[in-house]
């Protein structure tokens, strides 16, 4: 029924909630699995893995059976590896399972990658918008990441025998490397102000309401989301400096009043401290940012449901 009920245009607002509510079902085991987004994209698995010669497939199944990364990594990892796959049977079809790939083998396929396309051995996918593309630098790593994890694995599992290192012969050029460090957007002093002067003045007449039909007739609208939690999250994007995850996983109570003292005046002040939580790539941390930060902080803790 849910399938039926999603086959809608891409843009409908009805996929993406059955997609939640779908998410909701197969947690509580009323149903075998949640909707994709992209369903209606993606071509069947059946399909997909037609074009995979059946060696290079059997290893990769094996491999994703004891994966030891996390199950939505080793899903990114195993349609990688099915690349790797595809190519070998166009360049190298006397190569078509792991244990015969050689240095010399490895060394093509990271070159190959480093020239290719959107859609190049990616099989059977009605998603056909970047096709032609070239592949962008973390997608090209991406390919390479996998296949290399996916080597050191069958090695360490004694799977098969070392005959290329791949923690050498499968790493990132260093060409690539550089083009996948930080590229900030600077913003200009004009637009930066003009953001703060929007953030500082955020109030509910900025949002676009929403309501049924029958509570716009009678002028019943609200927002939705609280005003107090809206200004909250804008104080803590322009002021703390943090990315997005980061701020996804801020907890209720991360802010820290302090009283501190001028080294040259011995007047006292009043600091304010972040804490941010330990993330994929971090350590927990605290850090001090301004007090107006955690004054909407605490507005929105007035507020907040319990």
């Amino acid at each position: 029924m849910f399938a039926v009920l999603s086959d809608h245009p891409t843009r409908s607002a009805r996929r993406l909630g059955l997609a939640k509510v779908s998410r909701v079902l197969a947690e509580r085991r009323i149903i075998s699995r949640p909707l994709n987004n992209n369903e209606h994209r993606r071509g069947n698995r059946a399909g997909t893995l037609a074009d995979v010669p059946g060696p290079w497939l059997d290893w990769a199944q094996r491999w994703r059976k004891l994966a030891r990364q996390e199950s939505s990594t080793a899903k990114v990892m195993f349609s990688t590896i099915c690349i790797a796959g595809r190519w070998t049977a166009e360049k190298h079809p006397e190569a078509v399972s792991p244990d015969l790939w050689t240095r010399d083998i490895a060394a093509e396929y990271v070159a190959d990658t480093m020239h290719a396309n959107c859609g190049d051995w990616a099989g059977h996918n009605h998603n056909r918008t970047s096709y032609g593309r070239p592949l962008a630098a973390s997608e090209m790593a991406n390919r390479i990441d996998s296949i290399r994890g996916f080597f050191c694995n069958l090695i360490d599992f004694e799977w098969i025998e070392a005959k290329l290192g791949p923690r050498r012969v499968l790493t990132l050029p260093i060409s690539l490397r550089a083009q996948m460090k930080p590229n900030p957007w600077i913003i200009d002093d004009a637009s930066w102000a003009k953001l703060m002067v929007a953030g500082l003045t955020l109030n509910s007449e900025d949002l676009k309401p929403y309501g049924s039909p029958a509570s716009k007739a009678k002028g019943q609208l609200s927002t939705y989301y609280p005003i107090e939690m809206l200004r909250a999250l804008v104080g803590v994007w322009l002021f703390a400096g943090c990315r997005i995850d980061e701020i996804h996983h801020l907890e209720l109570d991360c802010i820290i009043w302090d009283t501190g003292t001028g080294p040259d005046t011995g007047e006292q002040f009043t600091s304010c401290l972040l804490r941010i939580p330990a993330n994929k790539t971090a350590d927990p941390s605290t850090k001090p940012v301004d007090p107006v930060v955690g004054q909407l902080i605490d507005a929105w803790k007035l507020v907040r449901p319990t």
